[in-house]
């Protein structure tokens, strides 16, 4: 997971903060994926 969290953390760390990725990780990452590209 800690791959995932350096994700999105590079991407925004507001949101890991608020959405905490330990718990929805791949949620989150979608998330941040699509408001990127």
């Amino acid at each position: 997971m800690g791959t995932q969290v350096e994700k999105i953390e590079g991407a925004s760390q507001m949101t890991v903060s608020a959405q905490k990725p330990e718990a929805s990780g791949v949620q989150g990452y979608s998330v941040q994926q699509g408001m990127r590209g």
